[in-house]
This record gives C-alpha cells, sequence and structure tokens, in this order.
C-alpha cells in the first residue's frame, strides 16, 4: 500500500533579514512605536536617528548629513508625517521616504505615493516587512525626474 503524498512541506529556517548601514530618521510622536522601529532598524545594522514629530524630523534632517531615509508616522500632531515627508523630498532630492500609519491611505495622500521613492506601510507591520521595504526603497535606482 503506498503512503498518502505529505499535505505540508517542512518548513525551512527563515531566511536572513536584509541588512544595511545607512542612517535613517525615525520619527514618530508616540515612544513605544518609535523605539521598536529605532530598534529593528538598529538590529539590521542601520543608525537609527530619533525624532518626535515633524518639525523635529525636518530638523534632523538638516543637522544629520547622509541621511539616507525618512521613516515617518503619518499621523502626528503639529506638522503631519505626510507634510514633513513631502517637504523633506523636497528639501533633499534623492531621500527615500517610507510613511506608516494604522489609520491608511487617505485619497488626499495617495497621489504622493506616486513621487519617487516614496513609499507607504500599513500598521501594525512584522519586523520582516520593515526590513525589506527599506532595502526595497534604499536599494530603488535614482529617480530621473520628478513629478509635477
Amino acid at each position: 500500500m503506498a503512503k498518502p503524498a505529505p499535505t505540508a512541506v517542512p518548513s525551512s529556517p527563515a531566511a536572513p533579514l536584509p541588512c544595511g548601514g545607512e542612517r535613517i530618521i525615525v520619527a514618530d510622536d508616540e515612544p513605544f512605536a518609535r523605539s521598536v522601529m529605532v530598534r529593528i532598524l538598529e538590529r539590521l545594522g542601520y543608525q537609527a536617528v530619533v525624532a518626535r514629530n515633524g518639525e523635529e524630523a525636518l530638523a534632523r534632517l538638516s543637522d544629520e548629513s547622509g541621511a539616507a531615509l525618512l521613516l515617518i508616522d503619518a499621523t502626528m500632531p503639529g506638522l503631519s508625517g505626510w507634510k514633513a515627508a513631502v517637504q523633506a523630498q523636497d528639501r533633499t532630492p534623492g531621500l527615500r521616504v517610507l510613511v506608516v500609519s494604522g489609520a491608511g491611505v487617505e485619497p488626499a495622500h495617495e497621489a504622493k505615493l506616486q513621487r519617487p521613492h516614496f513609499q507607504f506601510l500599513q500598521k501594525p507591520f512584522l519586523p520582516a516587512d520593515l526590513a525589506h521595504q527599506v532595502r526595497r526603497l534604499l536599494d530603488a535606482p535614482a529617480a530621473e525626474g520628478r513629478p509635477s
């Protein structure tokens, strides 16, 4: 009598997460969320620079030469993450932006996602989701132009 075929493939060891050494500004007004993102990025080898709001993110961008990416929460008091992200990218050509939010993308902000190197990640996310999204953004080729 033949043995039945297995119904599940044994799981393989998890593939290593993509790492890097670039400087990333992490802006979130929620201390716990901010610290989790910083911890994930630092464990992957990135240099995380902390900002507590949109205004502070822009200041850090001015202070921290060589920041490659802005990881910013969409909804914060004062200057929103969306507005800060657009201003940051306008001031720093080539800056990669990853906006995160638990609320999703409102229609008023959908056009921003058409900007070069400007992406969105829905909260909550797994560390692997953040690792892959950050690495994809950082590895993307330089944009040849900016949308009008």
